[in-house]
């Protein structure tokens, strides 16, 4: 029977980004229902794939490098590695590709017949070499490929549309299980979780403290301490009421401190293809503040849950917090429908789309 198939999960960079939280979701679930499964990542990195149970555990090191060439040199060792144990694996076993980037293994499982299933993060308004090669990689090994919003499936081609189904991202019972009561502060507090990277928006959330001091402005960031210091010079992390953190594993004290949650990706650098902090916030009736394009706008009603603003247009983003926080009716209402929101990424009805396309 297909549904006693054992599955090896395939994700090239663990750490406490969405795509491995959205994997460690079915990883864990996959493991629960009593399926054999295999986790293969770069374990050397602390991320939301560690502490997942798996029956067996296969770590390939890769470290996210500044320079070019050695960017490419850790990827190429991930690549090749991950295809030589693709390689040993039995014709009757299912191979799970989490975002584009593992390729090889994915056309390693292809060439020795294996079912091969992706479940893609990523999407692009235009593709180097590199992306393309994912892509056509995705097209051709993949018997199904789940999308984690419809923006996702509508920048893929027509031959790989035809195998994709659009499943949004949900949270895990390990996250939901653990919500508890909001915490009231002396000031209202605006949260953002993101990469330590300046597309995000990171100085633009510095430079939101620095405009509305009357605001707590809470910044978590992918990164450690050393690099938080490489990164933010001095007078950023003196900003009086702004306090940057480094990696959480638990964020729960952060969402219920929150009155407000930003995503401030740039739009001309980036595309946030779903937004999984906003998500979580969301199940603190946080209201959101997020890009006007890509998959995360599925996640936000304009002028209901939320407010869709370009980070490039600074003083309507600043005006947009002021707006959220200052009116206690309009906050109550968008607050409550933040909540509302999240029934529509329920965690049952999600898995159980995901389990339909694996097996």
């Amino acid at each position: 029977m297909e549904k006693n198939k054992p599955i090896t999960f395939i994700h090239l960079m663990n750490n406490f980004s969405g795509s491995p939280n959205v994997l460690a979701t079915v990883a864990r679930e996959m493991h629960a229902r009593g399926i054999h499964t295999t986790l293969l990542s770069s374990f050397n990195n602390r991320g939301f794939l560690s502490g997942v149970p798996s029956d067996k555990r296969i770590n390939i090191g890769y470290t996210f490098h500044k320079n070019r060439l050695m960017r490419a040199l850790a990827l190429l060792k991930f690549q090749v590695l991950g295809a030589l144990k693709v390689v040993q694996l039995q014709k009757n076993e299912i191979v799970y590709i989490n975002t584009i980037l593992p390729f090889l293994p994915a056309l390693a499982a292809y060439m020795r017949g294996i079912k091969v299933v992706y479940h893609i993060h990523e999407a692009y308004a235009s593709m180097g070499v590199f992306q393309k090669i994912c892509f056509w990689a995705a097209e051709k090994s993949s018997s199904k490929i789940i999308c984690v919003s419809q923006y996702v499936k509508d920048h893929l081609n027509e031959n790989a549309a035809k195998k994709a189904v659009v499943v949004y991202n949900a949270l895990d019972a390990s996250f939901t299980d653990k919500i508890r009561k909001k915490v009231e502060q002396t000031a209202k507090t605006v949260l953002m979780v993101s990469s330590a990277r300046e597309y995000k928006g990171i100085f633009e959330f510095c430079k939101l403290a620095s405009a509305l001091s009357q605001y707590r402005f809470v910044l978590v960031c992918d990164a450690g301490e050393a690099e938080i210091r490489s990164i933010f010079p001095q007078e950023l992390r003196d900003i009086p009421n702004l306090v940057i953190h480094p990696a959480q594993i638990d964020l729960h004290p952060f969402y219920a401190q929150s009155d407000l949650i930003l995503n401030l990706s740039n739009p001309k650098l980036i595309v946030e293809t779903f937004g999984l902090t906003i998500l979580e916030g969301m199940y603190y009736a946080l209201p959101a503040i997020v890009p006007p394009v890509g998959g995360i706008t599925e996640l936000v009603d304009e002028g209901e849950n939320g407010l869709k603003i370009d980070v490039n247009d600074f003083e309507k983003l600043k005006n947009g917090v002021f707006f959220i926080l200052e009116n206690s009716e309009n906050y109550r209402r968008m607050s409550e429908s933040a909540l509302s929101k999240t029934a529509k990424f329920n965690r049952e009805v999600q898995l159980q789309k995901i389990i339909n396309e694996i097996f």
